[in-house]
């Protein structure tokens, strides 16, 4: 098959090799051995773990001040000029202190004062002990240059401020400026965890991370959310960490009235809003009454009759993975043992072998798979350009379809964004569209999000579709409606960076849409995007005995197709990887290795990836269909 072919159709995929793993030792509770770039970390927040009752790596306090800053991570925000950037400062500390950043362009030049606000909140939950957050603080500094390197200290400057931490800003908003973006979901706070960490941590290259959900796992035990963000610390005080809301994020308990939904996201993370939350109270067992979707908003799936009737709907509209569902569902999944796992009231609490026992779980309702509720604005939904991207972070555990605030909102935005200037379009959520593993099937928080959604990503050129959700990894061909489409975007799940939930190793006879599957390992990935129309994506493993290169495709963009002729210059992809094809001509690069409990098809694995560049080797002829807008 011609490259040139081939790369309208957006991806292309390379061989694979494993390393030694990154900054992680044997057993559980080591120390994770960061790269610090930062000058020096504080006590809470330096890079010290300790197994917890669970045997998880949980940040250890040390002794310290008790208003020293601790849990320090920043994140792009809204800039006052187009030309700039804006990073908005967020910490921790136990007493009420001011809010103020110094910062400066050198360790020695602090002259610059952003002062913020802080905020606290309390939740409580059955079976779980009260809880008061300590003062969470945020502070946005303004007029920051592009690829530029900056220096801050946070906390109040009449107590005690942080040492110094450093972090570099991304390269400027233009359709050629290159730009790498970590890319994981569904992390948690194992070792496992942490070795992914370790590798996000390890990279130069990356200039952002993009978290498609599910964070700390604290799963209602606020204290977890301490000791995740003192693990985050480290890295996400240097490099803006960017995250979406998922299952595990929800934290509300209908048999609790006063408990909010998604109220430590909502407190502890400061993403460029395009409004304040809204509705962050309305949710199962608040007020019941219908969500924007229309479906009832109660317990609901709590009682007997609603698990009949949640099973019965749920078979009736199920369907083969890759063809389309019944009764106007935009769907293509097939119900397995997890959505009658699910249906039965038991959210999260077996991994896709069925392993663990519902006695080892969170409260069923704290982060359900399937939620009626509405949370719009604050960090439910919003977007950002950086580079040649424009990202959306969309949220599925709210209202969704055509009537939504979120809707409305995506529209308009997708539809004012400027594409010259940013031509990639990146879309992150936490549910998956296209996912062919036995976990999280059938489930409506996808399904109504993608019926309303995937037409509007489709017409506007979405490039790349990030998810987590079901613990394992899988990429897509360009696809849309379950069919393959020179013009759509590829969508990945990378919901395997090491929570404690475990592996989904299980799944349906590959589609003809899924392009590689792996779950048997927790890693993260990288996004580098190389000019207007090509980027390259990879994914690495990071547990121990199988860590390295897993998975590398070559992504065109659909709004700016790659066309390689025969003079292609410096961002031909062949000449990128330092290598030609086998056969010494622009042919097509193979798919990589798959770990695949139901399939084994992946082509000749042998290929490495060496100093001077990936080898490569030809792809068997695949079927395409153009879909037309719409």
């Amino acid at each position: 098959m011609a490259l040139g072919f081939f790369l309208a159709t957006a991806v292309v995929a390379v061989a694979v090799v494993s390393s030694a793993p990154v900054g992680i030792g044997d057993g559980a509770g080591v120390r994770l051995e960061h790269k610090q770039r930062n000058l020096q970390q504080d006590g809470p927040a330096s890079s010290m773990f300790q197994p917890d009752e669970h045997g998880l790596s949980v940040g250890a306090h040390k002794d310290q001040s008790f208003a020293a800053p601790e849990q320090v991570h920043i994140a792009l925000a809204r800039s006052d000029s187009p030309e700039e950037y804006a990073v908005t400062v967020a910490w921790v500390t136990w007493p009420n202190t001011q809010s103020r950043v110094a910062w400066g362009s050198s360790v020695d030049n602090l002259g610059n004062i952003a002062d913020g606000t802080s905020t606290t909140y309390s939740a409580r939950h059955p079976g779980r002990a009260d809880y008061t957050s300590g003062f969470l603080h945020s502070a946005t500094l303004q007029g920051l240059e592009p690829s530029s390197t900056y220096f801050y200290s946070c906390g109040d400057d009449t107590l005690e401020m942080s040492s110094v931490r450093s972090f570099d800003t991304p390269p400027k908003v233009g359709p050629e400026q290159p730009i790498t973006l970590g890319v994981l979901g569904d992390l948690g706070q194992t070792d496992d965890s942490a070795a992914s960490l370790a590798a996000i941590d390890g990279d130069n290259s990356i200039d952002l991370v993009l978290h498609a959900g599910d964070l700390s796992y604290a799963d209602c035990d606020q204290p977890r959310w301490d000791s995740f963000m003192r693990m985050l610390d480290p890295v996400a005080s240097r490099l803006p960490w960017m995250v979406a809301a998922g299952n595990h994020e929800i934290e509300t308990n209908g048999a609790y009235p006063g408990a909010k939904p998604f109220l430590a996201y909502e407190s502890r993370f400061r993403m460029p809003a395009v409004g304040a939350p809204t509705d962050l109270g309305r949710g199962c067992g608040a007020g019941g009454g219908l969500d924007g979707d229309g479906y009832l908003c109660g317990e609901g799936w709590g009682a007997d009759e609603a698990d009949a009737a949640a099973i019965e709907e749920a078979e009736r509209l199920s369907s083969p993975v890759g063809t389309r569902g019944g009764e106007g569902v935009a769907a293509g999944n097939t119900v397995g043992a997890a959505v009658r796992q699910a249906a039965r009231g038991v959210r999260m609490a077996f991994d896709a072998t069925g392993e663990g026992s519902e006695d080892e779980q969170p409260p069923v309702s704290c982060c359900p798979s399937e939620w009626s509720g509405t949370y719009d604005y604050g960090n439910s939904f919003y977007s950002f350009d950086v580079g040649p991207v424009h990202v959306v972070a969309l949220n599925p555990y709210t209202a969704t379809g055509e009537n939504s605030v979120q809707y409305s909102w995506l529209q308009k935005d997708l539809e004012s964004a400027d594409r010259a200037l940013t031509p990639w379009l990146v879309v992150m959520m936490h549910c998956p569209w296209y996912n062919s593993n036995l976990a999280h099937q059938g489930e409506r928080q996808a399904e109504t999000a993608m019926r309303a959604m995937e037409p509007l990503l489709h017409q506007h050129k979405a490039a790349v579709v990030i998810t987590g959700h079901v613990h394992a990894y899988e990429r897509s061909h360009p696809v849309v409606d379950f069919e393959l489409a020179e013009d759509g975007p590829i969508h990945l799940v990378v919901g395997g960076a090491g929570n404690r939930e475990g592996h989904a190793a299980d799944f349906y006879p590959k589609p003809e849409w899924s392009a590689f599957r792996d779950g048997t390992v927790y890693g993260s990935g990288r996004l580098s995007i190389r000019s207007s129309s090509l980027a390259l994506w990879e994914w690495t493993a990071s547990t121990r005995d199988t860590a390295g290169l897993h998975d590398v495709a070559w992504v065109s963009n659909p709004f700016s197709p790659y066309t390689p002729g025969e003079e292609d210059g410096d961002a031909s992809p062949l000449k990128a990887t330092g290598r030609r094809s086998d056969n010494g001509g622009d042919s097509a690069v193979s798919a990589s290795h798959e770990r695949d409990n139901h399939d084994q098809e992946g082509e000749d694995v042998s290929r490495t990836r060496e100093k001077a560049g990936l080898r490569i080797h030809a792809l068997p002829e695949r079927r395409t269909r153009r879909v037309a807008r719409g």
